[in-house]
């Protein structure tokens, strides 16, 4: 009787250490070199553009937008000298997306073939991303970088990165909010994330609250709640299902806005990967140049195109202008009009008057006085002329 008394026992107190031992788990993903997965974001909004109209007053634009992006995706090793890289990967956009349209205008965004092969490295822990293939264009780098968001290499930003039992709670860091939601800073930070559960295969995270920092150079807020399962033995979040509202002021790079969207993010780590193969990668390079992270514009007739650095945002396009604005940490710096010299005979020029009257045409309002003018040295068959104006 005491010897079966003592075995329930043992019994008992072996259990009971083993629940222990595991009533806490660690949540860290691990991004490996070789490791592959497919990626797939489906996204839903709608809202209000908040238009202007003089005197404290502004008019509401109805406003939806659809986007998918699937793309099998790649973990690269990190070159020695990539300075402030800390994850790698190469990915191929089989499907890259967005249909939006405001007031019964439609516009469709989407990669071109050539591009659809990208490189995505978290440098100084924000994704950038260049296409091995050469400059993407302004509609591009907003589709996969500019405008995105849950991009699949900083998620993992929203863990805690150490050991939590069920029913912990966390704040993620002011740096990871901004890279995975895209924001230049975050002046507040009230986003909470909770385990809820866990078995041996995967755990369940909550995450509710709400943030604002800089978006686009503007003011933002927004308010979260997203179910988050984390694969345990493979160390990836594998799925993510978040919605969120947001209310923008008015920035350097757009109208304010009112909006409320759904995030729907999966990864598989089993499923195959086909464009990814060995052979296709023999001779792709994957280190970044200046030539490959400029972004590309065309007029929209055709009439000449230009490249430029990041930084720089097209505001505004049509036949005649493109209006570009410099904005940098946040801040608006600088403005940028490109307009289409008028056709002269060969082997002449635009006459200074004619050009500075052009100038003085397109600031408008804005124009106060020329300050420097003249010509600059040019390479041969090519004819320079300098201007600059103040202005307000």
């Amino acid at each position: 009787m005491n010897t079966r008394i003592v075995s329930i026992f043992v019994f008992i107190l072996t259990t009971v250490l083993r629940v222990d031992a595991q009533d806490k788990i660690t949540l860290r993903e691990e991004l490996r070199p070789g490791e592959t997965a497919v990626v797939s974001l489906e996204f839903k909004a709608q809202g209000d553009l908040l238009i202007p109209q003089g005197a404290n007053k502004e008019s509401a634009q109805k406003f939806t937008a659809l986007g998918r992006f699937i793309y099998e995706e790649k973990g690269l090793a990190i070159e020695e000298d990539a300075k402030g890289v800390s994850n790698k990967s190469l990915r191929y956009y089989t499907a890259s997306s967005v249909e939006s349209v405001v007031d019964s205008t439609r516009i469709a965004r989407e990669l071109r073939e050539p591009v659809r092969v990208m490189v995505c490295e978290v440098r100084d822990g924000r994704p950038f991303v260049f296409s091995p293939a050469g400059p993407l264009t302004v509609d591009e780098y907003e589709l996969v970088e500019a405008d995105a968001t849950l991009d699949s290499l900083v998620l993992g930003g929203l863990l805690p990165g150490e050991s939590v039992a069920a029913g912990d709670q966390w704040t993620p860091t002011d740096a990871a909010v901004a890279a995975v939601f895209n924001l230049t800073q975050v002046t507040e930070n009230k986003l909470g994330a909770k385990l809820e559960s866990f078995d041996d295969s995967s755990a369940k995270i909550s995450m509710t609250g709400h943030f604002s920092g800089i978006a686009s150079g503007a003011k933002s807020t927004r308010t979260v709640a997203a179910q988050v399962v984390f694969d345990r033995a493979r160390s990836k979040i594998t799925q993510l299902d978040l919605s969120h509202s947001e209310e923008r002021e008015m920035g350097p790079l757009g109208h304010a806005l009112r909006v409320k969207a759904t995030y729907n993010f999966r990864r598989n780590t089993e499923a195959e990967i086909v464009r990814l193969n060995e052979k296709a990668l023999e001779k792709l390079p994957v280190a970044s140049n200046p030539a490959t992270e400029q972004l590309g514009y065309v007029q929209p007739d055709g009439k000449y195109r230009f490249y430029f650095q990041r930084g720089w945002f097209v505001t505004l396009t049509n036949p005649q202008a493109a209006v570009m604005r410099l904005v940098e940490q946040g801040q608006f710096v600088s403005e940028c009009h490109v307009l289409a010299a008028p056709t002269v005979a060969a082997g002449t020029h635009m006459k200074p008057d004619e050009f500075r009257s052009q100038v003085q045409q397109a600031l408008g309002k804005q124009f106060q006085q020329f300050i420097q003018e003249g010509e600059v040295p040019a390479p041969k068959g090519y004819w320079i002329y300098r201007l600059a104006a103040a202005g307000v």
